[in-house]
């Protein structure tokens, strides 16, 4: 289903074969979590997809017996690593298509440029396009089973930050606080760590802190911005709050903050787009003097952490039900920066949540 998706779009663009490598697509076409290696980036696996017929994988013969018993995509070629050129292979696949002087469309963000250049000098005839807005489009609106895979992951990731969090006492050290976060995701079942930041104090302040072995104090925000991956899919959270008992005037902001966040996921219903979205979140800030500390309002989550759409300022993409999004909205002030986000499944009715298994709505949790 989602190959004939794919190439519906890459006819009515006039790409005659796309070339689908990045560890994202691969895993979205074959269903086969393994075969992506995210480590190492010279084991390519390329899904090589004409325009009309069935698509053949290029992949490393490591993972033979994976793709025989796992892949949705079943007619594949094997290289041997170091030994075989897989782009030199993929490109015979072309060549025997008659496609050698076609449009082919590539993954331009994913691919690097020591196999752009290798394909460019095995195919000098062709004429390479961008075409990672085709397999976006597609990627962007979840099937129910990939809603269930995200909610899962976003309650596992919020509830692994609330019983860390929940550790962060004064005197408590700012690094077990964040090590307590990833052994928790960890138990609560991701496959492995992808992202945590965190920060309390003056640390609290970066974009993205790295937790150091220095005391919590009273008074002190505390921020982190985690991500696991569960099965291929991932999780996406920023919480705030505070170590020991808030001031009112950081109760203020925060309350400023977090109604700004509940009016963002109410608004964000089909056709919405990202841009408008942004827009208001920004027009909310100004309205509630808050200082806005990033640049975008949220993106889209799936496979990857930044997916398509991205809410932000250049966004025309209207929202679709079905696409599961992650809004974040964070005020820097205080010497500090307060960071909500959330996960929620776009509906008719607005965002619905995907990511609360307690309440988030003080910045004091004990």
């Amino acid at each position: 289903m989602e190959v004939e998706r794919i190439q519906r779009i890459m006819r009515q663009k006039g790409i005659d074969v796309l070339l689908s490598t990045s560890n994202d697509s691969v895993f979205y076409l074959t269903k086969a979590y393994k075969i992506p290696a995210r480590s190492i980036p010279t084991r390519i696996t390329i899904i090589v997809i004409p325009a009309a017929g069935e698509p053949v994988m290029v992949a490393c013969a490591i993972t033979r017996a994976l793709v025989e018993t796992s892949s949705k995509i079943k007619k594949a070629v094997f290289y041997r690593e170091y030994i075989d050129s897989p782009i030199e292979m993929a490109a015979d696949i072309v060549k025997r298509s008659g496609w050698e002087c076609g449009r082919i469309g590539l993954e331009m963000v994913a691919l690097n440029a020591f196999f752009y250049r290798q394909l460019v000098q095995a195919l000098p005839q062709a004429e390479f396009v961008a075409a990672d807005d085709v397999i976006d489009s597609v990627r962007m609106v979840k099937t129910e089973e990939e809603i269930d895979r995200l909610a899962k992951a976003a309650q596992a990731t919020d509830r692994a930050i609330r019983k860390a969090f929940l550790t962060a006492k004064p005197g408590v050290m700012e690094l077990a606080v964040e090590r307590a976060i990833g052994i928790e995701l960890l138990n609560n079942g991701a496959d492995m760590v992808e992202h945590i930041t965190c920060g309390a104090g003056m640390n609290s302040a970066l974009a993205h802190p790295k937790a150091e072995e220095r005391p919590l104090e009273d008074g002190e925000l505390i921020r982190t911005d985690t991500g696991g991956i569960f099965g291929g899919y991932m999780s996406d959270l920023a919480r705030t709050v505070i170590v020991g008992k808030p001031t009112a005037e950081q109760n203020e902001y925060w309350e400023a903050l977090y109604q700004i966040h509940g009016k963002l996921i109410a608004a964000a219903k089909p056709g919405i787009t990202g841009q408008e979205l942004h827009q208001m979140c920004l027009d909310m800030f100004a309205r509630q003097g808050l200082v806005y500390a990033y640049t975008i309002t949220g993106h889209g989550l799936g496979l990857g952490q930044h997916d398509a759409p991205i809410i932000g300022p250049d966004t025309a993409t209207p929202l679709e039900e079905g696409m599961v999004i992650n809004l974040e909205p964070a005020h820097r002030n205080l010497g500090a920066i307060m960071h909500i986000e959330d996960t929620l499944l776009i509906t008719k009715e607005g965002g619905k949540v995907l990511s609360r298994s307690a309440d988030w709505s003080k910045l004091s949790i004990a």
